[in-house]
């Protein structure tokens, strides 16, 4: 069985290229690529587990925040490129589309570099932190390849069109500062904050619903996909409802002497039968 309080296991045991770290109490758990000797390279094993991952704990109600980050000086230098170790294509989209798929938000830790192939996992992270020693650089250029795990997709819409131009065609390292400004990094701390950061983040989402976070995080990740009005009409025709247990938070918070006004209760009340 699960222990109560903190489980710690590995996914792809024979080199423990995953290590699975549970915090029920919390609700918080934590996924760290465990291959600092190749600089957190991404495997066939590393992405076979994540898919794994992501699955089991976004299907887990006590479950709100997932962290992914690696152990060593590197977030990640990109893609496994020894024999077996080397990811086939669609494996690797399907991980990252488990990342954006999955109902609970997933924030991605960066410290040192992230290269290339990392960054095409880290564009489809919810929030990505970094530290201030931090810096990203997009290679595929350099090496005569083209992304395809969906990086010149994702890129884009991430930071912009001429933003995505620069950082592929310069092929240029940018720093955690300026991966900040351009909206690539969520934030920037200390170095030796990263891991306490990135924990307060996870702690202040698990306060909050998790059901309108999985709603949300699907309205928007979907409504990026389409053009705008396109995206205002599904938004409205695909209303997902509000979340299952926005009653017991108003009460709740009615009780705290912060009544909602009557307009907002009858508001809440006809909206909140959900359309699905």
């Amino acid at each position: 069985g699960i222990c109560p309080v903190v489980t710690v296991f590995s996914i792809c045991s024979a080199m423990d290229q995953l290590v699975v770290s549970v915090d029920r109490p919390r609700k918080v758990a934590t996924l760290t690529i465990n291959r600092a000797s190749k600089l957190g390279s991404l495997s066939k094993n590393v992405f076979e587990a994540l898919v794994q991952a992501l699955g089991e704990l976004g299907a887990d109600s006590e479950i709100s925040c997932i962290l992914l980050r690696s152990e060593g000086r590197a977030f990640s230098a990109g893609n496994a490129v020894v024999g077996d170790e080397i990811p086939p294509d669609g494996l690797a989209r399907e991980a990252i589309a488990a990342m954006e798929d999955c109902p609970v938000p997933v924030v991605c830790l960066v410290q040192g570099f992230a290269y290339t192939g990392a960054l095409e996992v880290l564009a489809a992270a919810d929030i990505v932190l970094a530290g201030e020693s931090a810096y990203f650089q997009d290679t595929h250029a350099q090496l005569g390849l083209v992304p395809t795990w969906g990086g010149n997709v994702r890129l884009p819409r991430a930071i912009g069109l001429r933003r995505a131009k620069d950082l592929v065609f310069t092929c240029r390292r940018v720093t955690a500062q300026e991966a900040l400004a351009w909206g690539f990094v969520s934030r920037v701390v200390p170095d030796e904050q990263l891991f306490a950061e990135a924990n307060l983040i996870a702690d202040d989402i698990a306060k909050n619903s998790r059901d309108s976070i999985a709603k949300q995080k699907r309205v928007i990740n979907e409504a990026a996909r389409r053009p705008l009005g396109e995206a205002l009409d599904w938004s409205v025709q695909a209303h997902p409802g509000h979340g299952s247990d926005m009653w017991e938070r108003m009460q709740a918070l009615r009780k705290k002497g912060k009544r909602p006004t009557s307009a907002e209760s009858t508001k809440a009340g006809n909206e909140g039968r959900s359309k699905l």
